[in-house]
């Protein structure tokens, strides 16, 4: 996400380790597509200040950004469905599994 009205081309990304066991299910992959919604992060965590992109590169940086991709719409019920379907049902407190998320810079 770029900051309006800066020449700061940043993208923030989420990224996965494919041998960890979870994520080389695509349907997990998928869901956590589904259960991020990118409205919600530009207003709460970007206080209005960014445009979503589903490219890896900034849509300022004309040349090189790509906007044909599409995200995946933000879902819920889909994102449930992927995780039941991937063998990962809700248990008794709401948990279906657990991970380790490490921030990069």
């Amino acid at each position: 996400m770029k900051p309006k009205g800066t020449i700061n081309y940043s993208v923030a990304s989420l990224q996965f380790n494919l041998d960890d066991k979870i994520f080389k299910d695509l349907r997990v992959r998928q869901e956590f597509s589904h259960a991020i919604d990118r409205d919600a992060l530009v207003r709460i965590a970007y206080f209005c200040l960014a445009t979503p992109t589903a490219s890896p590169v900034a849509p300022g940086l004309k040349t090189f950004h790509d906007p044909s991709p599409t995200p995946y719409p933000f879902d819920l019920a889909a994102a449930n469905r992927l995780l039941d379907e991937a063998g990962y049902p809700r248990g008794a407190n709401g948990t279906r599994f657990s991970i380790t998320l490490d921030w990069l810079c």
